[in-house]
């Protein structure tokens, strides 16, 4: 009888290891930021940053919606306003002369 659960049990025991190690792996991946810019009025600028961190020097384009924005970017409204939709679905308004850096 013994032997008889030995047996049932390493085969369940090698699934719950191997489903923590999946599950571990999935968490990590979920964890990248993500986001775009929905709706733009306006003059409103984007500057990619450098190596992931936000850099506000001359590095600005010209920003459109639908482009992502991903972790350093930082958006910027001059006289316009923009909606930036979060990877939850959350929404981020930015009013005129304001400024958004995505760390």
């Amino acid at each position: 009888m013994r032997s008889y659960l030995s047996f049932l049990l390493i085969p369940l025991l090698a699934f719950g290891i191997f489903a923590g190690r999946v599950s571990a792996g999935s968490t990590a991946a979920q964890s990248e930021f993500s986001a775009r810019l929905s709706y733009l009025e306006g003059d409103v600028r984007l500057s990619p940053g450098r190596e992931g961190e936000p850099y506000i020097g001359k590095d600005w384009i010209e920003a459109s919606a639908g482009m992502a924005v991903e972790e350093g970017y930082s958006v910027a409204t001059q006289d316009g306003s923009a909606e930036i939709e979060l990877e939850n679905g959350s929404m981020l308004y930015l009013a005129p002369h304001s400024l958004s850096m995505f760390y």
